[in-house]
C-alpha cells in the first residue's frame, strides 16, 4: 500500500486520523506531524511517546541480544549513518531486524533517547553517570548523530576529580570535543586541582596534554604537583625525563629541584643537569615578531584570569605575570583600559621572574609604552595600595619598527 492510501487512515483504538511517513510507520494526525522526503518534522512530545515504542516502531535493532524497537524516518533525520543504512543501497534498508555488532547497549538506548527527546537527559532524573558519558559520546560519533557538550550542560559540574576524569576518558576514546572542554575545567580550578588526589589520577598521555597546554599557575606549584604524580605511578618511571621537559626548570630554585630526589630519586642527577643545559641554550634564543601583538596564548602564573568577562585579578600580593611561553624582543606595551584611572600601577618586565626591568614605574593612565628593546618572557602588572580590583585583559606586547607621531 502506498504512502498516500494511508492518509484516510485511523487508528482503531483512537480513531484519531493518520499521517503516513512511510508504509510502515503510522503517526496520529493529531501531533500535526507533516510528511516530507520520509523525514520527520514534529515536536520532540511526538517523539517521546514513540522513543523505544514497540507498538508503531518499523525496524528492530538487536543490540547485546536485547530488541530495540525505533523508526527508520526518525533516526534517517539525525544521522548520516542510518540514512545511508536504510536506504535501498543495503540490506538493512529492506530488513525488519537489524544487528548492531560492537553497540553498547546502555549507551545506544541514551543516544536514542537524544534523538528522540533532543535532551540527554530524558528519564536519567537530569543526570547521566560520569563513567557512562564516554560510552554514550562514542556511540553517537560511531552513529553520526550530532551530540554536542551543551546537551549535558552538568559535566561542568561536580568534584574536583571530575574534569580529570573527562580527560583521561576523552584522550582514551578519544573524543576530540570533551579534550578541550576538560582542558578549560582543570584551568578554572588548578589552583585547587593540583592539590588534590585529582592531579594524581591523571592517565599518563593526560598529564601530558596538560602540561604542553601549560597550566595557569606558578611554574613551581606545577613541578610540586608532578612529582607528586611521579611518586604515585612509579610504573611510567621511565616516561619521567620527557615529563620534566614540560617543566622551565632554570626558574626553579635549588630546594625545588631537591625535591626529586627525596626521599628517593626519580631521575638521575644527571638527567637534570641535561635538562638545565638543554634549557640554558634555548634561553638565550628569542623570537623576533614585526608589528604584531604577541600576547596570544599565555598563561596566567599569578593572578586569575575571568574569560567571560575578560578580565583578570591579581594574586595576594597585587601582581598579575604573563608567560609568553617563549623569549621574544619586544619594545611596547599596550595597555589601553589596562587599570582605570583612579589605580597607580607598575609594569616590569622579565625573562627568568628574578631580574624585573620598570617599564611603567607609576601609571594612572591607560597608555602606550616604549622602552629600549627587550628579550621578554614575563610580563607583570602590579597594581599598587589596592587588591580590590579587575583589571582587563585587553593587553598587547609588540616589537614595533616605527612608532605614529
Amino acid at each position: 500500500m502506498s504512502a498516500d492510501q494511508y492518509k484516510d487512515l485511523y487508528f482503531s483504538k483512537t480513531g484519531y486520523n493518520v499521517i503516513v511517513i512511510n508504509d510502515k510507520t503510522r503517526i496520529p494526525a493529531r501531533f500535526k506531524t507533516t510528511f516530507c522526503n520520509s523525514y520527520v518534522e514534529a515536536s520532540t512530545d511526538i517523539y517521546n511517546n514513540l522513543l523505544l515504542n514497540m507498538k508503531n516502531s518499523d525496524v528492530t535493532f538487536v543490540v547485546e541480544d536485547t530488541e530495540v524497537p525505533a523508526h527508520r524516518a526518525i533516526l534517517s533525520k539525525q544521522s548520516e549513518y542510518f540514512r545511508a543504512m536504510f536506504s535501498n543501497n543495503f540490506i538493512e534498508g529492506r530488513s525488519d531486524k537489524v544487528i548492531l555488532k560492537e553497540t553498547n547497549l546502555k549507551a545506544f538506548k541514551r543516544v536514542l533517547a537524544y534523538i528522540y527527546t533532543d535532551a540527554m537527559e530524558y528519564k536519567y532524573k537530569n543526570t547521566l553517570p560520569l563513567e557512562e558519558v564516554f560510552e554514550v559520546f562514542a556511540c553517537a560519533r560511531f552513529y553520526m548523530i550530532p551530540l554536542t557538550l551543551e546537551r549535558i550542560s552538568y559535566l561542568a559540574t561536580g568534584s574536583p576529580d571530575t574534569p580529570c576524569v573527562l580527560l583521561n576518558n576523552a584522550l582514551n576514546y578519544p573524543i576530540d570535543e570533551l579534550i578541550p572542554f576538560s582542558v578549560d575545567r582543570i584551568q578554572e580550578n588548578v589552583s585547587d586541582i593540583i592539590k588534590t588526589k585529582a592531579f594524581e589520577s591523571l592517565s599518563l598521555p593526560s598529564l601530558e596534554h596538560v602540561l604542553k597546554t601549560g597550566l595557569d599557575t606558578q611554574e613551581s606549584k606545577v613541578f610540586e604537583a608532578l612529582v607528586g604524580w611521579m611518586r604515585c605511578h612509579p610504573d611510567s618511571s621511565s616516561s619521567f625525563p620527557e615529563l620534566l621537559k614540560h617543566i622551565t626548570l632554570y626558574l626553579l630554585e635549588k630546594e625545588h629541584l631537591d625535591i626529586l630526589f627525596k626521599p628517593t630519586h626519580l631521575v638521575t642527577r644527571k638527567c637534570i643537569v641535561d635538562l638545565l643545559s638543554d634549557e640554558q641554550v634555548k634561553a638565550r634564543k628569542f623570537k623576533k615578531v614585526e608589528n604584531q601583538n604577541v600576547i596570544t596564548n599565555v598563561r596566567i602564573v599569578e593572578g586569575t584570569l575571568d574569560c567571560r568577562s575578560n578580565s583578570m585579578t591579581p594574586s595576594s600580593n597585587g601582581a598579575i605575570i604573563f608567560d609568553l611561553k617563549q623569549n621574544y624582543l619586544l619594545n611596547c606595551l599596550e595597555l589601553t583600559k589596562v587599570i582605570t584611572d583612579r589605580y597607580l600601577y607598575t609594569v616590569a618586565v622579565s625573562m627568568d621572574m628574578r631580574s624585573w626591568k620598570y617599564v611603567v614605574e607609576s601609571g594612572d593612565k591607560p597608555t602606550m609604552v616604549t622602552f629600549k628593546e627587550s628579550v621578554v618572557r614575563f610580563i607583570r602588572i602590579r597594581a599598587l595600595y589596592t587588591l580590590d580590583i579587575s583589571i582587563s585583559a585587553n593587553i598587547g606586547a609588540f616589537y614595533i619598527t616605527k612608532l605614529e607621531p
